[in-house]
């Protein structure tokens, strides 16, 4: 009878391992998906370390066919939505955005699609959703706040115009204009 261990935690994965005849059998899943093939080995530590080197090749991979500005390609952000909690405001933020003409949108249009009361909601939500893609995609956008520390809803998007300000008169406050990646465009296109 195969004998199991305690699950052994990789990036975004767990590795399980077995004992199997004549050795031992490890393998990665990502959520309840199985997310490598399966590695035997003389012992334990050797079909782990298959695993994790056949795990930190494909992201070397994934990495080296991102375009020139490092971004994600659509279809890592494809897998990485598929893994990551989305409340119901944040998705319906993301389809407001997507729908939206040049899938560009303000924080107020964007919290009053969610139906949250204010803009600051918004970004909090937005900015949660998109560390949490960031963090999926092991990727973290080079803008940056005041404070040094990432501004994470540029994973999800970018200024919000080509050829116009990117901070829009809202009343008596200018408000920033998102537009959504194109990458994040093709990938909830796909869904």
């Amino acid at each position: 009878m195969p004998t199991y261990n305690d699950p052994i935690r990789h990036r975004q994965f767990v590795i399980k391992a077995m004992a199997a005849q004549g050795g031992w059998r490890a393998r990665a899943l990502r959520g309840l998906n199985i997310a490598s093939p399966t590695f035997d080995a003389a012992d334990r530590m050797l079909a782990i370390e298959a695993v994790r080197a056949y795990l930190d090749g494909e992201a070397e991979k994934r990495r080296t066919a991102r375009g020139p500005d490092g971004v994600p390609a659509a279809l890592e952000f494809a897998e990485a939505f598929e893994q990551i909690a989305i409340t119901d405001g944040q998705k319906a933020m993301l389809d407001a955005h997507l729908a939206a003409p040049g899938h560009i949108l303000t924080a107020t249009q964007l919290a009053h699609a969610a139906g949250y009361a204010s803009y600051e909601a918004a970004n909090a939500q937005y900015g949660l959703l998109a560390r949490a893609l960031a963090e999926e995609l092991e990727w973290t956008p080079a803008e940056q706040g005041p404070d040094g520390h990432p501004i994470w809803t540029f994973t999800l998007a970018t200024e919000g115009s080509d050829d116009e300000a990117p901070v829009v008169a809202l009343g008596d406050r200018a408000e920033w204009r998102w537009r959504l990646r194109p990458q994040v465009v093709e990938a909830l296109s796909k869904r």
